[in-house]
This record gives structure tokens, sequence and C-alpha cells, in this order.
């Protein structure tokens, strides 16, 4: 692709709090071999000096990037601070990547040259490796950290169904059209009433239009560390009603075997709501068996998820085998692709 034909990629990033590792992200995107580039960092109400970090390490690299814009504004939270990088952006495709993730090299080529290669795809992700706070490599693929089924993820079938049961999208792993984000034009921006999950939201729109493609490719890495682990781990009543609200709001958005999973997940959400104040678990179990409705929610969960989780230890097709069909049919669930 010659350099007058290259689109351009705005590289967006959502930084709080990174003042340690900031800079490897931004010099990843500096040792980038793609040409057009323009970087946007909005650093939303650091006190760890973030924003003195940035502007220093601007001010020691020479001009590599089309723009590079840096903001400051009082906490807004992720989602809001994505949504305002969104509206500053100017590329035809959008990498978002966090502070404290990086880009490994020739992934945003990789990236922009599969989304021209299959004009349908409104967004895709790659595969990513997974480092610790000091930078060790900690995994190396989504498939073993994650349980993946990266043939599944390859599968415009199956992809919706295998990230509705596990997610495996890692924050720099992914690119987007800027029309992405248009509501006439593809799906609008994050939902800001969603807390924490406003990710899994938009991924899950973006399935229903059958609009998400995955390339086999490590093309970002993303960090764990303290506060990382902690935004993972955060299972609030409030994360929770988010992600039901969210499941459930999308149902009727899927239909056949990806419908049905949702249905799931959404079920295993009511009981998991019901019974948030009450972590023990032979009482979750006494009160779930008296209660019909949050009974067969739960058996619902169990019993499809389970035999999920068997299927793919023995390494089966879960997606073809017709006892799921049948199973389905109790509940009147058409399953038919």
């Amino acid at each position: 692709m010659a350099q007058d034909e290259t689109p351009l990629v705005s590289v967006i990033i959502p930084n709080y709090n990174n003042a340690r590792y900031i800079e490897t992200c931004l010099d990843s995107i500096y040792d980038d071999d793609y040409s057009e580039l323009e970087v946007i960092v909005v650093d939303d109400g650091s006190s760890d000096g973030s924003l003195e970090v940035i502007q220093r390490w601007r001010e020691s690299h020479p001009v590599r990037f089309r723009a590079f814009q840096v903001y400051q504004q009082e906490n807004q939270g992720t989602c809001r601070t994505l949504n305002r990088l969104v509206s500053l952006a100017k590329g035809e495709f959008i990498a978002p990547i966090a502070g404290d993730d990086y880009f490994l090299p020739g992934g945003i080529r990789a990236r922009v040259d599969a989304l021209c290669m299959h004009p349908d795809w409104l967004a895709i992700f790659g595969s990513c490796i997974f480092v610790d706070a000091h930078g060790a490599l900690a995994n190396d693929e989504i498939s073993s950290l994650f349980e993946a089924n990266k043939q599944a993820l390859a599968s415009p079938r199956f992809v919706a169904s295998e990230l509705i049961l596990r997610w495996s999208v890692p924050g720099p792993s992914f690119m987007a059209r800027r029309a992405c984000y248009d509501p006439n034009l593809g799906i609008g921006l994050y939902n800001e009433e969603l807390i924490l999950v406003e990710d899994r939201d938009f991924y899950l729109r973006l399935l229903s239009r059958r609009a998400l493609g995955f390339i086999d490719v490590p093309v970002g890495a993303y960090r764990f560390h303290q506060a990382s682990v902690s935004r993972r781990q955060d299972v609030s009543k409030s994360v929770m009603l988010s992600l039901h609200r969210s499941e459930s709001d999308h149902i009727a958005d899927f239909s056949g075997l990806s419908g049905f999973w949702l249905r799931v997940m959404s079920l295993r959400g009511v009981t998991r709501l019901k019974y948030y104040d009450n972590r023990s678990l032979v009482n979750t179990a006494l009160h779930v068996a008296s209660s019909l409705g949050v009974r067969v929610a739960y058996l619902v969960h169990t019993i499809i998820f389970q035999l999920y989780q068997a299927m793919v230890k023995a390494r089966l097709q879960m997606y073809h085998v017709p006892v799921v069909k049948r199973f389905a049919k109790l509940f009147g669930w058409n399953l038919v692709q």
C-alpha cells in the first residue's frame, strides 16, 4: 500500500494514573512502522503526574505523527472519556488503547489490512499477550488465559456464541472504523449509563450486526497490575445490574445459538442479583430452592454452562451438538441459524 493511499489511524488513549506506564505505551506507537497516525490523549483527572510525563515525552521526541493532541479534564470515567476521544478523532480507523497497555510491532497494519479486506466488518480484534506490572510476560495467548476457542472466534457463524460465553477481547487488540461510532452508519458511541461493562455492551451490538472480525495475530499487550485487576474483579451490585441490563436488552437482537447463550447468561445474572447480599453457597442454594423462577434460572445456568464447559474440554464442537438444541426447545428457544 503506497503511503499516499495509507488510511489515517487515530490512536486514542484514555489515561488515568498511569504515570508509571504511559511512556511505554507512547513508545510502542512511536516505534510502530505504520506511517499515517494521529495520537490523542485525554488525561482523566490523574493525580500521579501522568500529564507531566506525557508532556515531557512529547517534548523529547521528534515529530512523527500527523498530529499529537493532549487534553486534560476532571475525572469523568473511562466511558465518557472514550466517547470524547472518538469525537476528536479524524482517522478512518480508530484504535483505543489504555495508558498502561502497549501495541506490538506490526499490529496496527495487520488490523488495518484486515479491515480493508473485509468491508463488511465495522471493527476487528486480534490476539494479545499479557504482561505483569514489571513488563514480564505473564501469558502469551488469549486461548490459554481466557480458554478462548480461536477457531470459533474466526468463524462468522460462531464468534458471537464464543464471546457471549467466554469474553476474550483485551483492550489493546481492538480497532474500529470511524463509521462504526456513527449511529446511522454503525452502532453509535459507548453507553455512558453502564458501569464498567460499556465495552461488552459495545461488542454485543457489533456481534448482533455480524460486524466484528478476528485475526489470529498478536497486536497488543495487556498489562495486569493491582488497579487493572481490581477493575476486572469488580462485582459490585451496580456492575452486575449494568451487565444484566445490557445482556437482557440485546437478547432480541440475536437468534439461534448465540441468542440461546445470551439468554442463559442473562438468567445467570438474575440469580446473582437476587442473592448478591448473601454470598454463602449453602444459604444461596436454600434460597434458590424456595423460588421456582430463580430455581429455573439457576438450573439453566448450571446445567447448560457446565455442559458447554464439558464439551470444550472434550474438544467437541458444542455448536452442533443436538442435545443443546433439544434442551433449548424445552424453553421454546429456536436455534435455527
